[in-house]
């Protein structure tokens, strides 16, 4: 139960009595023990969500405690914890993966020819004899060379599009939702590019309940085909891979003619904004 000092203000020649005096002794060593950073109850403010423990530039170095009870988000070093149920973002992440890749393709280095056919010189000379090597004809060794340094090119060649084919996964984007509803002959606008860049396309899919009539995905601008569905009773999807190259700002377009009353369609587009 919480005690008021307006309790024991008296009047002049009042009789201050022992309970009295014993109550505001208890209440100064309350305040002694605050004082000195110790508490024997619980702390609690006078109204919900209004008062801040510590400030930005002054905070407290450790907190320990059996439980903690967040009503809303929680920060680490400017960036909210992750609870249950919350989306999982690679933003984060982003800038720092995109750095560390093309530090190591900077770093990466093809070797030269001359590095290469050296490498193989150095190797014949190993446990052959100078006296070996003069019988062997020129033309042999400069052939066994040329076929090992072409056979080390196409490796390196492999390799490098291996990485390339990763890259470029990192930076792909994927446009996916369901249209219902539709009807007859119409097109609509799927979405557009960040403003400045351009649409590249790496693939594409399309599945519609429709019997009847056809589905294009295109550029409305540059007039550029991506890819099309044409419906029958049996329910056809159609996928498929294609790069196509959209204008700076141009959007990707869906248009249907003659399809059935009420109809629906999935659409998925992969891409980079380049």
């Amino acid at each position: 139960m919480a005690i008021s000092l307006q309790e024991f203000k008296k009047g002049p020649w009042q009789r201050v009595k022992y309970f009295e005096w014993n109550a505001l002794v208890d209440v100064w060593e309350k305040s002694y023990k605050a004082a000195l950073g110790y508490f024997d109850t619980d702390i609690k403010p006078t109204e919900d969500g209004k008062f801040t423990i510590g400030k930005e530039n002054l905070r407290f170095y450790n907190i320990f405690s059996y439980r903690g009870d967040f009503k809303e988000q929680v920060l680490v070093n400017g960036r909210p914890v992750l609870k249950d149920g919350d989306p999982i973002s690679i933003m984060y992440i982003y800038e720092g993966a995109r750095e560390q890749i093309t530090k190591a393709i900077d770093l990466s280095s093809v070797p030269s020819k001359m590095d290469v056919i050296n490498q193989y010189l150095n190797q014949i000379r190993e446990g052959v004899s100078i006296s070996d090597i003069q019988d062997v004809a020129k033309g042999k060794i400069r052939d066994a060379i040329i076929e090992a340094v072409r056979k080390d090119l196409i490796d390196i060649k492999l390799k490098l599009q291996e990485l390339r084919a990763e890259v470029d996964e990192l930076y792909t984007k994927t446009f996916s939702k369901v249209f219902s509803g539709l009807s007859g002959s119409d097109s609509l606008i799927l979405f557009y590019p960040t403003s400045g860049k351009s649409i590249k396309t790496r693939s594409w899919f399309l599945h519609s309940d429709s019997t009847k009539g056809a589905f294009f995905l295109w550029g409305p601008v540059s007039r550029k085909y991506i890819g099309a569905l044409f419906c029958t009773r049996s329910g056809v999807s159609q996928h498929n891979r294609a790069r196509i190259e959209l204008g700076i700002d141009e959007p990707i377009e869906l248009v249907w003619d003659g399809i059935d009353t009420n109809s629906s369609i999935i659409v998925q587009i992969t891409y980079k904004e380049e």
